[in-house]
């Protein structure tokens, strides 16, 4: 089921009852924004796995204080969100009632698709990035007129490791719910929370 707006997903949350909320996605899609949204309509806790990373490691999953994300998850009802959802909460033995997988658009198509939405070998993708990466640099380069290119960047370590999520884990396709988000000028699009009743 694809939603667009926070009040058809909270309009969903208490007609079907879910408590155990998890949302996924790629990284800077609105999924923190959408959690504030629900927990100040729902009351329920919030749970960030931004807030169990140990910074600076060069890593997502393997970096997660995963005693302290379990403890945190042992209430009634919790919305939790972050990238590589389903592998940590897989490692703690976390299941939820509802996922929802949250992606922007831009003019309805998926932004995110080409390295999201991955049926084949993820290191192609990941190649295919590299490659991406320094065409830019050459490009850079060229439009500065610089004498020589500059250090072409290393892809950043949290893409590579969500190219491989996606492949394995396929969380869109898992998902009970798609949320969303259109975006115009790389700026979200977020709706306003609904009126209280």
């Amino acid at each position: 089921m694809k939603i667009h707006s926070s009040h058809e997903l909270l309009k969903l949350i208490k007609k079907d009852g879910y408590k155990r909320i998890g949302l996924d996605g790629k990284d800077g899609v609105g999924k923190s924004t959408l959690a504030q949204t629900i927990v100040k309509d729902t009351g329920f806790s919030i749970v960030e796995l931004d807030s169990f990373l140990e910074k600076d490691r060069g890593g997502f999953i393997e970096f997660l204080r995963y005693d302290e994300l379990k403890d945190a998850l042992d209430v009634k009802s919790f919305v939790v969100e972050g990238v590589c959802l389903l592998e940590a909460l897989g490692r703690i033995g976390c299941e939820l009632d509802l996922l929802v997988y949250v992606r922007r658009l831009r003019y309805g198509v998926w932004r995110d698709a080409d390295v999201c939405d991955i049926e084949g070998d993820p290191e192609e993708v990941i190649e295919h990035e590299r490659e991406e990466l320094r065409k830019f640099a050459k490009f850079e380069a060229f439009w500065k007129k610089l004498d020589e290119e500059k250090d072409v960047p290393e892809l950043p370590g949290l893409d590579m490791e969500l190219i491989r999520y996606h492949a394995t884990h396929r969380p869109h396709k898992h998902a009970q719910v798609i949320y969303e988000i259109e975006t115009a000028n790389n700026h979200l699009q977020c709706d306003a929370p609904p009126p209280r009743a």
